[in-house]
């Protein structure tokens, strides 16, 4: 006889079950909040003066294929065109463990209130094309995240959900991110007039060129799909300029390590820490004058120390899963069984948190500030915070960047009260642009609760300074 108890835990999961179908059926543009099933939603923001933002979705299934094509195809299409009459500034977040594309799905609640801080933001700087701010259009790539909605039941999916999503990041995702960088990059050669330069030459007389922006974001599971999706080119570019440097280059532009887009970043994410070791090998130890001046960061991994899910659980499942392979070192047994993130040797900068930090700008410029007061008194709040990030953001430079390399330990303070600290002893180079960073419970307090203000403020403001100029005015409209 069947025990009951089995029977029972058998229901649940029954009923508990999500389809391994599409939430947005309908690919076309809609009015929020009428948008429970269409793809694109278009945000009108009551500000001074008024902006509006995009949020499309692309859904993936089990396999990694697009569940609906014309979701991506229909998508770009609306990029195009919104591309006809500004700049745009496009952010791709992929969502991790227990999550997927519905309509009120809390990452993706999440996710909205980023692009609105970021298009609050983009309406103070200095316009683009045409006289104009950058639009910020959102990118959710959704996928079967949440296979069990049984509450805590549902903790038992944590591998089932990795091996799929190991398979989305093999699968079409591909297309995606690969179509968000060719817009970007394509945008970014072509001017103002419409004349499409060679990759690298300058704007022709009397033309500048546009100047769109690509962030890409993965949490969890979803930052294992963004980096094994990305890790080869990563990897590529690390070693080109290694390549070039052994050969003798002298150039700034033969050093430079290229990004995809502007800058990745993945939070929390359930990665083996050996995977990391083609990049670290590339640049451990590699001495700064390597290193071409002013070069960026091209990606950010973040942990948190009080992410039990991957400083716990993952270690546990991993270290049964490779009882039976073989290692030629027990660092290399450790860094299989553990994540990047809290693989110690690999960490390069520490990020906390300081309240007493928090600018007077940044205060009033929080959502609950704005929330009581003008339109227009909101929209000065919000210039005061951009030209006060602009002010500490030439501070910073001027400290610590001499001749174009910044110096090793330096230490760079953010509105909301993030810290973040280049690790001085670590063998990785203050000018290394893999940034390798450790975090607390005080920035994120758990594996997936990353929305608390002081590290969505980290992620913006970080973003935001790739493209200041670092003079004081920093691109900053008045």
């Amino acid at each position: 006889m069947v025990p009951r108890s089995f029977l029972i835990l058998a229901c649940v999961l029954l009923a508990g079950c999500v389809p391994n179908a599409a939430y947005r059926t309908d690919a076309s543009v809609c009015a929020f909040p009428d948008c429970r099933t269409g793809s694109i939603e278009r945000h009108a923001l009551n500000t001074d003066p008024a902006v509006e933002y995009l949020l499309g979705i692309a859904e993936f299934d089990d396999q990694g294929a697009k569940y609906i094509p014309a979701q991506m195809d229909v998508l770009f299409t609306q990029l195009q065109a919104e591309s006809t009459g500004q700049d745009l500034c496009i952010v791709v977040f992929v969502h991790g463990w227990e999550h997927n594309a519905s309509y009120d799905d809390s990452n993706i609640a999440e996710f909205r209130e980023l692009l609105e801080e970021l298009a609050r933001t983009e309406a103070h700087h200095q316009p683009g094309a045409w006289g104009k701010p950058r639009k910020v259009v959102g990118i959710y790539a959704g996928w079967r995240g949440l296979s069990l909605n049984a509450g805590d039941i549902s903790d038992i999916t944590f591998w089932n959900r990795k091996d799929a999503a190991q398979r989305v990041a093999l699968g079409s995702i591909r297309e995606l991110l690969g179509r968000a960088r060719g817009l970007r990059d394509t945008l970014d050669r072509t001017t103002e007039s419409g004349r499409l330069v060679p990759t690298g030459a300058p704007a022709p007389a009397g033309e500048r060129l546009r100047s769109t922006r690509l962030l890409t974001i993965g949490h969890s599971f979803g930052g294992l799909i963004v980096y094994t999706a990305l890790a080869q080119y990563f990897t590529d570019r690390a070693a080109a300029s290694a390549m070039s440097v052994a050969l003798g280059a002298t150039k700034d532009e033969d050093k430079m390590i290229a990004g995809y887009g502007d800058l990745v970043v993945i939070v929390n994410p359930a990665v083996e820490a050996i995977s990391w070791e083609p990049v670290r090998q590339l640049v451990q130890g590699r001495k700064t004058q390597t290193y071409a001046r002013n070069q960026p960061v091209v990606f950010v991994e973040v942990t948190s120390t009080a992410d039990d899910a991957t400083g716990i659980a993952f270690p546990l499942g991993r270290t049964l899963d490779t009882a039976v392979e073989n290692f030629t070192s027990g660092d290399e047994r450790t860094e299989a069984n553990v994540t990047t993130g809290h693989y110690k040797p690999f960490w390069t900068h520490t990020l906390t948190s300081a309240p007493d930090a928090v600018t007077p700008e940044q205060a009033a410029g929080q959502r609950a500030a704005r929330s009581q007061t003008s339109s227009a008194q909101a929209s000065a709040e919000t210039s005061a915070l951009v030209q006060a990030e602009c002010r500490a953001h030439a501070a910073f430079e001027a400290q610590w960047r001499r001749d174009g390399y910044l110096q090793p330990g330096w230490t760079r303070r953010f509105s909301a009260g993030a810290i973040l600290s280049h690790i001085a002893a670590s063998p990785y180079d203050a000018n290394d642009p893999f940034w390798i960073v450790s975090t607390d419970a005080s920035v994120i307090p758990s594996h997936s609760d990353i929305n608390k203000p002081v590290f969505v403020d980290f992620v913006r403001q970080l973003y935001d300074e790739l493209l200041l100029t670092g003079d004081g005015t920093c691109g900053v409209g008045k």
